[in-house]
């Protein structure tokens, strides 16, 4: 045995090595040396080593009801030194289908890295897979920790043996596997799970974890040369990990982002709405403002109104090519000032002037007709470097959600962001307040405003189909002028019917809540509201000329 030096033994060798741990207290591991084990780098993002357990699709509970990811992590390390930061790891492909596997089972496993490795000769350099297993006379060692730290490296000089002679002394070994004899050292103790074995400056093994392990006999490492089909192919396959969750939006036509306007001329962002017509648009909860600005809260909090910015040009920088549009009238499903994130919340902010709808830019969002049967594709939104980003969502089930929201009002929908992701980010960062929640192109809920944000619990929206009843009555009053419209054309049909004594035109019929939605939700309002402004007009006209007649 023998300290490495920083960067001076052959082939600079604690370049290509790192230190792996995972979440060891939250997976309840008692032993915490145990869990922690060398890895060497193949790529700028997958690391080797003889085991690792899949933590993609792994969290915890904790007593106080937090759910919590766990993740791996990986440091770069020399002789003693720590370099630089933690990167994490979730996602793991094992060789071996018996997990744990077995002291003879073939140990070789893939890590994929949530972020790259910067490499650089000086600081990090892959290893080349082996092109041939080791020649006999080979100089060959293993580098791993010491015996009384895991904070140490040291190389020893061990001898190889191949499979044939190997397999007489252990009979349950696997094939494709090489031995190592250290020579007047207990391998038991001063060698570990992971640690490299390298043949004339190649990477050759990876040490097999042997938990019953005899210092009479060799111990075992999987061949990488062997392996190195699976390997690659391997790698390949990580690529898809961990998986892309959140992407540029093109559903930021359909969106505004909102906030307050206060008298000193600050402007406070709150986040997103959704267009429902070219007057209203749905968020979860926003101030309502007192017209005489007599109450003494909203005096305190210096707000007067609010502002908008919409028409955003697709997949831009949201601070580009924007109209703005100033409100002060608001609809809340609850009359109170910020109501609790266990509490639904729905408004409807009205507009004047209106929104100039336009179908590339500036779009209405179609209400929900009936419950969603199942969610598929669902998405919601955020704001990241100024650009809207949409989010893959996971509808989580009640009964699961009770389990860490016990008090949650029974018609919100629990939302998070999938098991699988990196573990990087959460729902606190990636979902924006007032956001929709969208499921196979429909609107499904809107995302409550939560603050302080648990990034350990799921997020709480609320269901658009529950109060679609309360939204259409709030937008029936924006087509109070359309109905009085219609009124008096049939008043001028009917005097028109009566001069003439015939029936030249089929009776308008005043819109139901039913026919209101439908023109809502197909972003025809506008241009129905236009055509029957026009019609009233030539009613009029030929009217007055009548009576002058």
């Amino acid at each position: 045995m023998y300290p490495l030096s920083p960067f001076r033994s052959p082939a600079e060798k604690p370049l290509y090595l790192l230190a792996i741990s995972f979440d060891f207290h939250s997976l309840q591991l008692q032993n915490v040396k145990s869990h922690r084990k060398l890895g060497s780098i193949l790529s700028e993002n997958v690391i080797l080593t003889e085991y690792a357990p899949d933590l993609s699709k792994r969290s915890i509970i904790k007593k106080n009801n937090e759910k919590k990811k766990v993740t791996g992590h990986i440091v770069f390390v020399t002789v003693n030194v720590r370099i630089g930061d933690e990167i994490r790891w979730r996602k793991t492909i094992n060789l071996s289908k018996n997990l744990p596997p077995g002291p003879f089972d073939p140990q070789i496993a893939l890590i994929k890295l949530n972020r790259n490795i910067t490499l650089t000769p000086d600081t990090a350099t892959p290893f080349s897979l082996p092109a041939a297993e080791p020649k006999a006379g080979s100089k060959c060692s293993v580098i791993g920790w010491t015996s009384d730290s895991f904070e140490r490296l040291v190389e020893y000089q061990v001898n190889v043996l191949n499979y044939n002679e190997c397999k007489k002394r252990l009979p349950s070994l696997h094939e494709n596997a090489l031995c190592v004899e250290l020579t007047g050292k207990d391998h038991c103790k001063d060698l570990h799970g992971g640690d490299a074995l390298l043949c004339d400056g190649i990477l050759t093994c990876v040490l097999s974890h042997n938990d019953q392990c005899d210092k009479n006999q060799p111990r075992p490492c999987a061949s990488l040369f062997t392996h190195r089909d699976w390997i690659e192919s391997t790698i390949k396959e990580l690529d898809s990990f961990p998986p892309v969750i959140s992407r540029l939006s093109s559903y930021s036509k359909h969106l505004v982002i909102i906030g307050w306007y206060e008298n000193d001329g600050l402007i406070t962002n709150q986040g997103f709405a959704s267009i429902l017509s070219d007057d209203a648009v749905l968020t979860s909860y926003a101030t309502e403002f007192d017209s005489n600005m007599e109450n003494a809260l909203y005096i305190k909090r210096g707000q007067s109104k609010g502002y908008l910015f919409y028409n955003f040009i697709p997949f831009s920088n949201v601070r580009t090519g924007h109209e703005f549009l100033v409100w002060n009238s608001v609809f809340n499903v609850l009359h109170e000032h910020q109501p609790s994130y266990l509490q639904p919340q729905i408004a409807i902010i009205k507009l004047n002037p209106k929104l100039k709808l336009n179908e590339q830019r500036t779009a209405i969002l179609p209400l929900p007709f009936s419950e969603l049967e199942e969610y598929v594709g669902c998405v919601t939104f955020g704001l990241k470097d100024h650009f809207i980003i949409e989010t893959d969502v996971v509808i989580i089930e009640p009964n699961e959600c009770l389990k860490f929201i016990p008090r949650i009002n029974h018609k919100a929908i629990c939302i998070d962001i999938p098991e699988d992701s990196s573990g990087e980010e959460d729902h606190c960062k990636l979902f924006t307040n007032g956001a929709p929640v969208i499921c196979n192109g429909y609107l499904l809920s809107i995302v409550s405003w939560e603050k302080p944000c648990d990034p350990y619990k799921p997020r709480i929206s609320s269901s658009v189909y529950i109060y679609k009843d309360w939204i259409i009555n709030h937008l029936e009053e924006n087509f109070t002028s359309l109905n009085n419209a219609l009124k008096r054309i049939l008043e001028f049909q009917k005097l028109f019917n009566k001069i003439t004594q015939q029936n030249c035109f089929m009776k308008p019929v005043l819109l139901s809540s039913k026919a209101k939605l439908f023109y809502s939700i197909n972003s025809q309002v506008y241009e129905f509201e236009k055509a029957f402004k026009k019609l009233f007009f030539f009613f009029k006209t030929i009217t007055l000329q009548i009576e002058r007649q």
